[in-house]
């Protein structure tokens, strides 16, 4: 489970209206939906129809056409939303689940090109609530979290998930399923949940340092595509969308501000990681640290970056400094 860092708004306007007529949707074949409560409307299938939303060989269901376009692909503008996604698309459809309702546990392997990795698939909520919760059970754990509209996540659905809509209204998510590619498979590759225990044993192990950190913060920043974790060394970190004051310097939208940096071994492997972070960003990196941090400080100004501001914490008791790697430099 990965959130994606593309967000969708305006794209999503001419789907909600036409979600909000309250159209019919076409039930799932599965044994997982015996009453009925999850169906799905075809934007991009094997026919025409928009409630052809089958796959040949899939369930039982029998050969169908060539994939295309249905007419409502056109008419919701789908094209605007794929345009954001650096992947070749199979079948998209708009995936209704019925208020107070649920899907049990499952697995999609059924469909032999989603347990080959040949096809991923992602889910952008289009009406969603915060009592609709998406789990997922990985490698070493189980995960709980709640899609928030506009989002784009992938979700693992070769292994075994379940969604519960304890809301009062009608979940609609817009379910695209990709080809794999190498820029996806790059970024896939990234630390994720199943990283989990590792990226956290090293956090405990450093506890006196970062006594805030909690396993929760860990597991967000991990679905979020926000750890870089190579040598026994974890960095999180985040992109800033928009211009953010640093004390008296200003970070720009798209710069990348560096929270924590932690080592499981003090061999060197800190200087090693971060530098192949800088190329990794490919862009301004910020952090910010105490001012009486003389061994952090010192470690930043050896691995290149410039001390280009100050910042303070706890009204001002708390001194700081923000440091600054410039891209390319």
């Amino acid at each position: 489970m990965l959130r994606l860092p593309i967000t969708f708004t305006g794209e999503l306007k001419s789907i909600v209206t036409w979600c909000e007529n309250d159209t019919e949707f076409s039930p799932v074949i599965t044994k997982y939906n015996k009453d009925k409560h999850w169906s799905a409307i075809s934007l991009r299938g094997y026919g025409k129809d928009i409630y052809q939303i089958g796959k040949g060989g899939v369930l039982g269901t029998d050969e169908v056409d060539e994939l295309q376009d249905t007419p409502l692909f056109r008419e919701l503008k789908i094209h605007k939303i794929l345009e954001k996604i650096p992947a070749e698309t199979e079948r998209v459809r708009l995936m209704k689940l019925k208020a107070g309702t649920k899907i049990s546990k499952h697995t999609d392997k059924v469909d032999k090109d989603i347990k080959s990795g040949k096809i991923i698939r992602l889910h952008i909520p289009v009406i969603t609530h915060k009592k609709i919760l998406m789990k997922s059970w990985l490698k070493n754990l189980t995960v709980e979290t709640n899609f928030k509209k506009g989002e784009c996540w992938w979700l693992d659905v070769s292994r075994a998930h379940e969604v519960d809509n304890n809301s009062d209204v009608d979940r609609i998510h817009l379910v695209i399923d990709i080809f794999n590619n190498d820029a996806i498979r790059e970024y896939f590759n990234r630390p994720n949940l199943d990283d989990f225990e590792s990226v956290w044993e090293i956090f405990k192990q450093n506890k006196e340092w970062f006594p805030h950190v909690r396993s929760y913060h860990i597991k967000h920043r991990l679905m979020w595509g926000q750890v870089y974790f190579k040598n026994n060394v974890v960095i999180t970190h985040q992109k800033y969308k928009r211009d953010n004051k640093l004390g008296n310097a200003v970070a720009k939208a798209g710069d990348t501000i560096l929270h924590q940096i932690v080592a499981k071994e003090r061999d060197g492997s800190a200087q090693k990681t971060i530098e192949e972070f800088f190329e990794f960003v490919n862009g301004n990196v910020w952090l910010t640290v105490r001012e009486n941090n003389n061994r952090a400080n010192a470690f930043y100004r050896k691995v290149g970056m410039d001390q280009v501001g100050k910042i303070s914490w706890a009204q001002g008791k708390m001194p700081g400094l923000v440091w600054k790697k410039e891209k390319g430099s």
